[in-house]
């Protein structure tokens, strides 16, 4: 029997075409850091390679290329996600935040306590 592993969090094994295609990536770069906001040869060459990868990925999943956002990592993107979902249309204008069925109505504070804890008290 074979191992299937599901564990992998952020530790996910590579598939070998997106390893190649950057691998290709960096042996374009040579060294020059692949920045898009640079205005020289090699920032603009780093700016065509973002933008096309965004263009390919939206292609793929029926996307406009505006609507792919290339993050740094999974916490930026749920903040990004969450406050797609609050602008969206037919949303409430008011702010909100996802609950989980563990959430108190309040907040999770006793609203005394935490007016106690807010006040202090001078002693003389």
């Amino acid at each position: 029997m074979s191992l299937i592993y599901l564990d992998n969090a952020a530790a996910a094994p590579m598939r070998a075409v997106a390893r190649e295609a950057m691998v290709r990536t960096w042996e374009r770069a040579q060294g020059t850091g692949l920045n898009p906001q640079s205005v020289h040869a090699a920032g603009r060459d780093a700016a065509f390679l973002l933008d096309d990868a965004r263009a390919r990925i939206a292609l793929a999943l029926g996307a406009d290329p505006t609507e792919v956002i290339f993050t740094s990592g999974a916490t930026e993107s749920d903040v990004i996600a969450l406050r797609g979902a609050a602008a969206a249309p037919g949303t409430p204008s008011h702010p909100h935040r996802p609950r989980s069925p563990g959430d108190r109505a309040d907040g999770g504070h006793d609203r005394r306590r935490a007016h106690h804890r807010a006040s202090p008290r001078w002693r003389d």
